[in-house]
């Protein structure tokens, strides 16, 4: 008999809801992008409270999941320090190493404390942030 998947617990979203459409043709990508940093900033800040929760059920393959999404979404707005956390949290969470996973909330939670969307200057050709 094949082993199941386990069901992911209530701390983890099965689906991220898409953020925006593309950009109008009209509207710069780095104007567009810029209006769209404070939600993605702040859709991580829920990421740690639940990641906090998967951590408390011994969820780590949600764990897993949402460092896996963090990883693939950081640099695609420019914040490639997100990229970086979510890859080191998606190793330790398929390790099952809870002390590393707890070191790298509170590198992302210090990381988020530090930024602060209205400083962010925003390229309108790259959407990258300087």
């Amino acid at each position: 008999m094949g082993r199941t998947k386990p069901l992911l617990t209530a701390a983890c979203p099965q689906e991220r809801p898409s953020v925006s459409s593309f950009p109008r043709s009209d509207e710069p990508v780095g104007a567009w992008l810029a209006g769209r940093v404070p939600a993605y900033l702040g859709g991580r800040e829920a990421d740690v409270n639940a990641i906090e929760r998967a951590l408390g059920a011994d969820d780590f393959q949600c764990i897993q999941k949402m460092g896996h999404n963090m990883k693939g979404s950081g640099s695609s707005y420019g914040f490639c320090r997100i990229t970086e956390i979510g890859d080191r949290l998606e190793s330790a969470a398929k390790e099952g190493n809870r002390a590393e996973i707890v070191a790298v909330l509170r590198d992302l939670n210090s990381y988020l404390r530090s930024m602060k969307p209205e400083s962010l200057e925003v390229n309108n050709h790259t959407g990258a942030t300087d």
